[in-house]
């Protein structure tokens, strides 16, 4: 759920109160939350396209299963345009597609070396990018005007709610893919825990992360495209540590490596479930091309695409999000209805 919030840093556009809309988001995002654990709950061992055919059959439940691997595969081509927007701010020479390029075959790599290769190399990027960030945020610590968090009510209720749903859509309600890799925990009892664990920790990091980003630019907080980036770049101390905001950036990428991997992941997997192949591996090669070729062409400029992320994503996203899952669960919930009233009728 970190990935390209660290880059995009959601909740922004509320101001001195952005931290806060971190921790309202997730309490929004709580229905959605309720409804991955209660689907996978009700049917462990079966991914988002297995259990989708038990409930919904299936002609519908592979309507629905194509509806979500669309917007995984989408998600993951936006998630590659961020990143690849992002480096080209750094390297402006460097075409857009190189990074692209780049990244995707990375990505590629590891959504075919499976789940658990992810998640090897999750543990230790996460965990080497927190202390990375949190060593910049030392050592920007000098830079930093507390004053710039108030006053917290300094926009309006509308706006703040606002705010705290683009927060819910983004990155909380993304939780969606969580479905379809659940079925490969060695310890399901404890799928719950992790996940609720997996929030609280994403919500910390994202009201902190927004903190030192308002405490670093202050006034000049709408100005930055990248304002998490922006601040990093001003690390001078004693003009001998200087230009760390490469090393912020690797870290940024890293991370946004690892969230395209899980979205091709759960793509190919649940294509290969669909069609009934007998592994993923041998589509993992096409599908990630296509997904190069989407993020690619789908935006003109990184204009367009902090549009689309401002005014689009946030309703197309809640889509597949809630809707979607809050359907599947409604039928779930009366064919059980069905079921328990007709053996009363036989009994």
């Amino acid at each position: 759920m970190l990935g390209s919030s660290v880059v995009l840093s959601p909740g922004l556009n509320a101001g001195s109160a952005s931290w806060l809309t971190v921790v309202t988001g997730l309490a929004l995002a709580s229905p959605l939350v309720w409804m991955v654990i209660k689907l996978t709950g009700d049917y462990p061992g079966k991914t988002l396209v297995e259990l989708n055919d038990v409930i919904l059959g299936p002609l519908w439940g592979k309507i629905f299963s194509i509806m979500y691997l669309w917007y995984f595969f989408h998600l993951g081509a936006i998630v590659l345009r961020d990143f690849g927007d992002f480096m080209s701010t750094i390297m402006p020479t460097t075409p857009t597609s190189v990074f692209l390029l780049v990244t995707t075959a990375l990505v590629a790599y590891l959504a075919k070396s499976g789940i658990e290769g992810i998640v090897r190399y999750s543990l230790i990027i996460v965990f080497f990018s927190f202390i990375l960030l949190g060593l910049v945020f030392i050592l920007v610590s000098n830079n930093l005007n507390l004053s710039s968090l108030l006053p917290v009510n300094s926009i309006s209720a509308w706006q703040f709610l606002k705010a705290s749903y683009e927060v819910t859509v983004f990155p909380f309600g993304e939780i969606i893919v969580y479905a379809m890799i659940i079925k490969y925990t060695n310890n399901y009892q404890k799928i719950k825990r992790s996940v609720i664990t997996a929030l609280i920790l994403t919500c910390i990091f994202g009201s902190l992360f927004n903190i030192y980003v308002i405490t670093g630019l202050g006034n000049y907080l709408e100005i930055p495209t990248y304002p998490g980036y922006a601040v990093i770049r001003r690390v001078d101390i004693f003009g001998i540590i200087t230009r760390i905001d490469i090393g912020g950036a690797t870290a940024d990428l890293a991370l946004g490596v690892l969230k395209a991997s899980v979205m091709l992941y759960a793509v190919v997997l649940g294509i290969s479930q669909i069609l009934k192949l007998p592994t993923y591996t041998s589509i993992v090669l096409p599908v990630g091309t296509l997904m190069f070729l989407l993020s690619l062409i789908q935006f003109d400029s990184s204009v367009e695409n902090f549009f689309f992320h401002e005014t689009t994503y946030p309703y197309y996203a809640a889509f597949f999000q809630a809707f979607l899952p809050a359907l599947t669960l409604s039928i779930d919930g009366f064919k059980k209805f069905l079921t328990r009233k007709t053996d009363k009728a036989a009994a």
